[in-house]
């Protein structure tokens, strides 16, 4: 035929820096990432034609004797507990103040996940687009006792991905039975939680403890109709090790309605206990676990219970120089019980 051929040219350059700076006291480091892409064709949000900032970060800290302040701003990290905010990435910046054995530390964050620096640097205390939070705690006896408190604030939007947290059956509406999607209209997910955690060492890493309760208050959805839904979260945790043995048990307790904003893979509708051990001598390890839970915790006459038990065992032997030689097995069973006499969660709209 007499179809023209376009010619397909593309440039895609990076270009990365990282500058440290340490002098009386101060520690200073600034990283990030330039890209330029020009190409005849047409690209894919999030990408974008030309210049762009994928990635910016710098961490300014001043520490003189017991009195530090630590700050980072661009692509941070947030790390709250293990019943809120651990491991979460975002845009924005966070403050730590530490004296002695206390602590305050506050950040702001974009609500959503981010692609280059057009949707901004993310630091506003404006909760209806960003997660806001503070926390602060003091160190007791050598911080072998540590008590903290925290809140944590904001809205978690639809991202550039187009994907949401992840929400529970019994979210917004469950109350009578009935089943919502996130996805079936274009509000946001916004609403709070607070929580207090307690931790103990003071067998010297023999015995330590780790007590967290939280409760939230959370829309999944703030154009429907529904409210709020508040509940709570709790765990406690049993550790330590001694000589070539550690091991910790720990239960944990997670409402159905349980959320926080910003969070990714959070529990919901779980109460269990799980218990871990494991030796390592010489050129031999052992590990096992056994876990036992189950949902719907409060007795939802609309929903059966699923009670679950779960162990493994495993082994290695490092006694070869070229491999490792071991094994692994897993075991687990599931069983239903508190069914429904009739499928109630159709009779309710």
């Amino acid at each position: 035929g007499n179809a023209s051929l376009v010619p397909y040219s593309k440039i895609d350059a990076y270009l990365t820096n990282e500058t440290l700076f340490k002098e009386n006291g101060f520690d200073v480091t600034f990283s990030g990432d330039l890209r330029y892409l020009n190409q005849n064709e047409e690209v894919r949000e999030p990408e974008q034609i030309g210049l762009d900032l994928l990635t910016l970060n710098l961490k300014a800290n001043y520490l003189k004797n017991t009195t530090g302040i630590f700050s980072e701003f661009g692509d941070i990290q947030i790390d709250q507990s293990v019943n809120t905010l651990e491991s979460v990435a975002r845009r924005g910046g966070k403050i730590t103040l530490q004296h002695d054995d206390i602590f305050i530390n506050t950040f702001s964050v974009l609500g959503k996940e981010t692609f280059s620096f057009r949707d901004g640097v993310g630091i506003t205390f404006d909760t209806d687009e960003n997660i806001v939070g503070v926390s602060g705690g003091v160190g007791l006896v050598q911080n072998k006792i540590v008590i903290q408190a925290l809140y944590i604030l904001g809205s978690d939007q639809q991202n550039s991905y187009n994907s949401w947290a992840q929400g529970s059956p019994y979210d917004q509406g469950a109350q009578d039975g009935s089943y919502n999607s996130l996805s079936q209209d274009t509000g946001v997910s916004k609403g709070d939680v607070a929580g207090v955690i307690l931790t103990t060492n003071l067998l010297n890493d023999k015995l330590f403890t780790e007590f967290e309760y939280d409760e939230s208050d959370y829309d999944t959805n703030d154009s429907d109709e529904y409210s709020a839904d508040r509940d709570k979260a709790y765990r406690l945790l049993f550790g330590g090790a001694y000589d070539i043995y550690t091991y910790d048990l720990v239960y944990e307790h997670f409402g159905p309605f349980y959320n926080v904003p910003g969070a990714r893979g959070l529990r919901k509708d779980y109460e269990g206990v799980t218990a871990t051990g494991y030796m390592e001598h010489e050129i031999h390890s052992l590990n096992a676990s056994l876990a036992g839970y189950h949902d719907n915790v409060d007795s939802d006459p609309y929903y059966s219970r699923v009670n679950s038990l779960y162990g493994t065992l495993g082994y290695k032997y490092y006694g070869f120089d070229s491999f490792i030689l071991g094994f692994d097995y897993a075991k687990g069973a599931d069983r239903s019980s508190d069914e429904p006499e009739e499928d109630l969660s159709l009779i309710h709209i």
